[in-house]
């Protein structure tokens, strides 16, 4: 799913208003749409898919047989509609997200009802029913992303003991564990190591960022929280990584970061980028600016960061 959403079927027919069967049909008979394939042979959808299902059947449903359009393309179905186009909208981004927005919050509420009650099995189930129903990308972006920045508020606030949090950092970590797993070491892939300087423990920004590295296609060693520059550096230069993500969450004021920072700098030379990120990464913009690294304010924008440097 690394070149963009791709949504299973029953996804589809709720968006476009067909049924899963004529979705099928129209597949198999005319080859109206040719989506992609999971391994487990899952049908997925991408948005232009879609796009095109909608307007097959605006057409249909206006008299064209779909035996005669459904090998146009989506200009030529636009063109076909001239009189209602301006009820079609040019793209499905909008609508997607807002459907996206809010199957994604009602998916946020069931996970954190499942952190306060301390049932670790509902919130494993409620990510992976999240993972099906919205994408590996949307999960990422409009539910883990989400989550974790809810947990972290929650913590400082008090309003979700330690133990809650522990307990929702273990099932995040496995399933962050399972989705690098799924995604294969490409050859000509560029390589990102992704981890946290010493003293942050707090590693959940940085599984989160290994995940959107692995789901964009780049090949991603997650080292774990706390570890020293010198070994960061070591594992950066074995497997050659082009990149290296930090996540600082917390404490903002540990004197210990600027000197890790400097001496990663210092052992990986000036070539490799350095990504922060994090809840209290601003705090050490000074030290970010010094060595040259890439802030990322907020970790939807780390996609297009890894974007850019792979133009480059």
């Amino acid at each position: 799913m690394a070149e963009g959403n791709l949504h299973p079927i029953r996804v589809v027919a709720r968006r476009s208003g067909l049924t899963a069967h004529t979705i099928r049909a129209w597949e198999k008979r005319y080859n109206a749409v040719t989506p992609s394939r999971s391994e487990t042979r899952r049908r997925l959808y991408s948005d232009e898919d879609i796009q095109k299902l909608i307007l097959l059947r605006l057409a249909t449903e206006a008299g064209y047989r779909i035996g005669e359009i459904a090998d146009y393309s989506i200009d030529k179905l636009r063109e076909l509609l001239k009189d209602v186009a301006h009820t079609i909208p040019q793209s499905i981004d909008k609508e997607t997200l807002e459907i996206e927005n809010l199957e994604a919050s009602g998916y946020l509420e069931n996970s954190l009802n499942a952190i306060l009650n301390f049932e670790n099995n509902d919130l494993e189930k409620v990510m992976n029913e999240a993972m099906i129903d919205l994408g590996e990308l949307a999960m990422i972006e409009k539910l883990l992303i989400p989550l974790l920045h809810k947990i972290g508020d929650l913590w400082e606030k008090g309003t979700i003991r330690t133990a809650q949090e522990h307990m929702a950092s273990a099932v995040i970590r496995t399933f962050v564990g399972n989705l690098l797993s799924a995604h294969l070491q490409k050859g000509n892939a560029p390589h990102i190591t992704v981890t946290t300087p010493v003293g942050q423990a707090h590693e959940n920004g940085a599984l989160v960022a290994a995940a959107i590295s692995a789901s964009d296609g780049w090949n991603v060693t997650y080292l774990g929280p706390n570890l020293t520059a010198e070994e960061i550096a070591g594992a950066s230069r074995k497997k050659n990584s082009i990149a290296i993500a930090l996540s600082i969450v917390y404490p903002y004021d540990d004197p210990r970061v600027s000197a890790e920072l400097q001496k990663i700098r210092k052992f990986l030379g000036k070539d490799i980028k350095i990504i922060v990120g994090g809840a209290a990464a601003g705090s050490y913009s000074e030290i970010l600016e010094e060595v040259r690294a890439i802030y990322v304010e907020e970790m939807t924008n780390l996609r297009s960061v890894l974007r850019e440097i792979r133009k480059n």
